[in-house]
């Protein structure tokens, strides 16, 4: 088999997070420039020759990106799972943030269920859905299987996230809805998200409770039930 080899080709990476090696901290690398790019918003804004081939640490996002979204063209919105960040919210520890790309700055925003191995997707009007997750956990991931606990009687003040359905509409001054009534039908630990062509969401699988393995026959899981069902959302 022949191998044709390419010409080089100018790169433009954008890393918003490194973690956990740098800690919570967005840092932007760009690698040259070609002369006929487009400008800005169509184009990475040109770095100085400086930090070609190297990075630079422009702010702190304050928690982990475990899901990461560009909500418009300044705004971009992290979700964490629940753990002990120094960022705080409300009295308890943050674990989504609005960081701005033009200030580099995180702003917390707030989060009442447990968002670890949820899953995200548009909506066809523009808004962001994350649905499902966790158990409502505490200090090093700590749970108790207790209604009051559950509910977010514990030092993180989480509450169990497997059937949460949270909402966003991007913007300045923009908070997650974060609403019961709109929880989904079943329990949800890493669902999958496709958009629908008529702006549905489609929400299939995931576990009924965390775990590693989607499988009934493990017997390390065998209480683990996956969830074989699908749901649209259009609420």
């Amino acid at each position: 088999m022949a191998f044709t080899r390419l010409p080089s080709a100018t790169l433009a990476v954008f890393i918003t997070t490194l973690f956990p090696l740098i800690g919570a901290t967005p840092f932007r690398a760009a690698v040259g420039k070609r002369d006929n790019t487009l400008s800005p918003p169509g184009q990475p804004t040109p770095v100085p020759s400086s930090l070609l081939g190297g990075f630079a640490l422009v702010g702190n996002s304050g928690v982990s990106a475990q899901q990461l979204f560009l909500g418009d063209d300044h705004l971009v919105y992290i979700i964490d799972k629940v753990e002990s960040n120094p960022l705080q919210i409300n009295g308890h520890p943050a674990w989504s943030v609005v960081y701005d790309l033009n200030t580099n700055q995180a702003t917390p925003l707030e989060v009442i269920t447990n968002t670890f191995c949820a899953g995200g997707g548009v909506l066809g009007d523009g808004r962001w859905l994350n649905v499902g997750g966790n158990k409502g956990v505490g200090p090093n991931a700590t749970t108790i299987d207790t209604p009051e606990y559950q509910a977010g009687q514990n030092p993180d003040m989480d509450s169990d996230g497997r059937t949460a359905a949270r909402v966003i509409v991007p913007g300045d001054s923009a908070n997650w809805t974060d609403d019961h009534s709109l929880d989904l039908t079943t329990q949800r630990w890493y669902p999958s998200l496709e958009t629908l062509e008529d702006g549905r969401l489609f929400v299939m699988g995931g576990s009924t409770d965390g775990a590693f393995v989607n499988l009934y026959v493990s017997p390390f899981h065998r209480n683990i039930g996956l969830s074989a069902t699908q749901q649209p959302y259009h609420q």
